[in-house]
């Protein structure tokens, strides 16, 4: 045992970690009651991001030893990626009544009281956090540095995020800070910053292309942002570097998306919700492309003060997979996900989430939920759906814009994109046409443009009683790509965008293609 031991954790030192997952299954197996065993079976897993089986093995840990410091924090940290707050509450506490010290626990805890939106609690455990991380680990882990940044902001600690940025400035230059500085406030660019970022261009030195593109990707995309309203044609070239150096790392298969799009027809048609359960009332649901105007319209329900919003869940899109048994054959699907039926996991999360706020109504506004709106229906009948959809190529472009590596994985290529979005009207027209399921389509021109009359709509359909509030709209705080445009008014800026005309043609035609390829299908 010993002797496999030191072979994994040299394969680790040399980043051979699919060698290294081997050699951590065959001493699993060896002795699946091994405590040491089944935890470097965890974290070989972890390491490379294999979320589901690496959950699945720390609770098996966590059966064996519950007081092991490394299994609570890492168990806290992944319940994150499946929505189970509760849990992440529990771990990360536990954890912290182990040792306080480590700064791991206050990373779940700041995603938690953030997530609840309890952002003066998510402020102290970022204080905490602030005080243990060291800088070259944030140097290293932009999601923890946007964490706490995100953190300073929703809680009106704002000036915070100021001062760890020039702080950061003062030391040497962060891709990552730049780009987020540059989403934060393009005026807080000035020109020596953006020499600085041209220098760090021009003179890195790479070991490898993957190394290269995510240095340069977002400094590329902050430049692009940066130069967006003085100098529109050095953006677009900026944006375009940046999405060929992500290309370049990003592998995109549309014909998987393809395959899912039938997937889900023949699913939902076979699809039958058990009996006598709870049928959604004050579920509200907005879905639509990614930067289709998803933020603006949660921020617009959010004024009424009626609603409670949860961001960006994953469980619907979790949840779906598990009713079509896409993962029957995978040894590592998590136990947790077994234990309840789906509409019953979705609730007890959602209701956690607004335990403290309990608000009549509970937003869910993960874009992609647009692939799961007859399945949402059929199991929460009386839930109110809004789809809105804008313009192909305005809509294009803004996801072209944004600096999106592994979660939006098609939008480095306007061909990409084109595919993506025909293959999302498909689905549209599914649930519209053939299933005949019912939910509430707004257009994202429509809504910018006449703002209070669509918004007044929108709360008759949700059934709210109170009105849409502008001035409380721009205190909304969302921890998406759009987190600063909905804090702007609400203007018609993005309205046919005079951006990549080039590409455009390409964009239009290859839409075009995809859509009949659409069309045939249904007519066959």
């Amino acid at each position: 045992m010993s002797q496999l031991i030191n072979q994994i954790g040299t394969h680790l030192k040399q980043n051979n970690l699919l060698a290294a997952e081997k050699l951590s299954w065959d001493l699993y197996h060896q002795n699946k009651r091994n405590f040491l065993s089944v935890k470097t079976l965890g974290m070989t897993l972890l390491m490379q991001q294999k979320f589901a089986g690496a959950l699945n093995i720390f609770i098996e840990a966590n059966e064996l030893k519950d007081d092991d410091y490394d299994v609570l924090v890492n168990l806290a940290h992944l319940y994150i990626k499946f929505d189970e707050f509760e849990k992440v509450f529990i771990f990360a506490n536990k954890a912290l009544s182990l040792n306080a010290e480590p700064y791991y626990p206050y990373i779940s805890l700041a995603e938690f009281y953030l997530k609840r939106r309890e952002f003066e609690k998510a402020y102290a455990m970022a204080i905490e956090l602030q005080k243990r991380v060291t800088y070259a680990h944030l140097t290293k882990n932009h999601q923890t540095l946007y964490l706490m940044l995100d953190v300073f902001i929703a809680s009106g600690n704002e000036k915070d995020a100021w001062n760890f940025i020039s702080l950061s400035h003062s030391k040497s230059f962060l891709p990552e800070l730049f780009y987020y500085q540059a989403g934060l406030s393009v005026k807080s660019i000035d020109q020596k910053l953006l020499l600085t970022a041209e220098d760090f261009i021009k003179n890195s030195k790479f070991s490898n292309h993957i190394e290269r593109a995510k240095a340069l990707a977002p400094v590329y995309f902050a430049l692009g942002r940066s130069y967006l309203k003085q100098d529109p044609d050095l953006s677009d070239s900026n944006y375009i570097k940046g999405n060929n150096e992500i290309t370049k790392i990003q592998r995109y298969r549309p014909l998987e998306n393809q395959f899912l799009v039938k997937k889900i027809k023949s699913s939902f048609e076979n699809y039958a919700p058990s009996a006598n359960q709870e049928d959604g009332e004050g579920l509200i649901f907005i879905t639509g492309m990614p930067r289709s105007g998803t933020t603006l319209l949660e921020s617009i329900l959010d004024s009424s003060g009626e609603v409670f919003s949860c961001g960006e869940l994953t469980s619907f899109h979790t949840l779906f997979h598990k009713i079509v048994d896409e993962e029957k054959n995978n040894p590592l699907e998590s136990k947790y996900l077994k234990e309840e039926e789906m509409g019953t996991t979705y609730l007890r999360r959602v209701h956690f989430l607004n335990q403290v706020s309990q608000k009549k109504y509970i937003l869910d506004k993960l874009p992609g939920n647009f692939s799961y709106i007859g399945f949402i229906k059929k199991r929460f009948p009386r839930a109110k759906v809004i789809y809105i959809k804008r313009d192909p190529w305005d809509n294009a472009i803004s996801l072209y814009q944004q600096f999106y590596v592994a979660n939006i994985a098609y939008a480095s290529t306007f061909f990409n994109i084109a595919i993506y979005y025909a293959d999302h009207e498909e689905i549209i027209r599914y649930w519209t046409e053939e299933a005949q399921v019912d939910f509430l389509k707004i257009d994202y021109e429509e809504l910018v443009s006449h703002t209070s009359e669509v918004a007044e709509n929108i709360f008759h359909y949700c059934g709210l009683s109170s009105n849409y509030n502008e001035e409380k709209r721009q205190g909304f705080f969302s921890r998406t790509a759009s987190k600063n445009q909905v804090r702007a008014g609400v203007h018609q800026q993005s309205l046919q965008k005079k951006s990549f005309e080039m590409q455009k043609s390409d964009f239009l035609e290859t839409l075009q293609t995809q859509r009949v390829h659409w069309s045939k299908s249904i007519t066959k």
